[in-house]
């Protein structure tokens, strides 16, 4: 969306230019001065692509902490999953009641209802749950990555970082070189900055 902006920002104010152009053409302009101002260095945009998507695997900070969401909340998953299953098995069964008395039925349908209910409770639980934890977890070092990626930046003479997943999504670039995305590199150097103690291994049980 930044770049769609952008470029009709400078679509516009090429279209006014040329307005201008014209209308002071047409009649004349006892207003300007009889030199014309000296004109001034153009300010020269130096833009990079980084694909924050990769860095959530690609950061070792992050990969740490996401798998150890992904340990915490394991067993809530599989609970939801094991829910999902019989909750599918009684649709399932009530899709045919043909050889099932009313009262069975009757039963069944109740049974499913209750489950249902249940199970998208617990998962609007376990979301809202794991959404506060995530951003416990990460956002001290998205913090990080976002301060790294002003120094890097800084460092290379790169004026503007454009989020390339957004990019593509919205197909505000249609045309990008290879050495512009600087997700690999950032990655790399960000690593080797902030580097990180393998996690301890899981105890096992006797």
């Amino acid at each position: 969306m930044k770049t769609k902006f952008l470029s009709l920002l400078i679509l516009l104010l090429g279209l006014t230019a040329s307005a201008l152009a014209q209308t002071q053409g047409a009649r004349p302009n006892t207003n300007a001065p009889a030199t014309p101002a000296p004109a001034g260095p153009v300010p020269m945009a130096k833009i990079a692509m980084l694909d924050l998507a990769v860095l959530r695997d690609g950061v070792a900070e992050l990969k740490q902490r996401y798998e150890k969401l992904n340990a915490e909340f394991a067993s809530r998953g599989n609970e939801l999953t094991s829910m999902q299953t019989s909750l599918e098995a009684k649709a399932k069964m009530l899709s045919d009641t043909s050889k099932m008395t009313q009262q069975q039925v009757a039963k069944l349908s109740d049974e499913y209802q209750s489950l249902k209910k249940e199970l998208e409770r617990k998962q609007e639980d376990y979301e809202a749950l794991a959404n506060k934890r995530a951003k416990e977890e990460t956002d001290p070092v998205y913090t990080k990555v976002l301060g790294f990626l002003e120094t890097y930046s800084k460092q290379r003479g790169i004026t503007i970082v454009f989020e390339a997943t957004a990019a593509r999504e919205t197909q505000s670039i249609v045309f990008r070189a290879e050495p512009v995305d600087i997700t690999d590199d950032f990655i790399k150097e960000y690593n080797k900055a902030n580097p990180v103690a393998p996690a301890a291994p899981a105890a096992t049980k006797k």
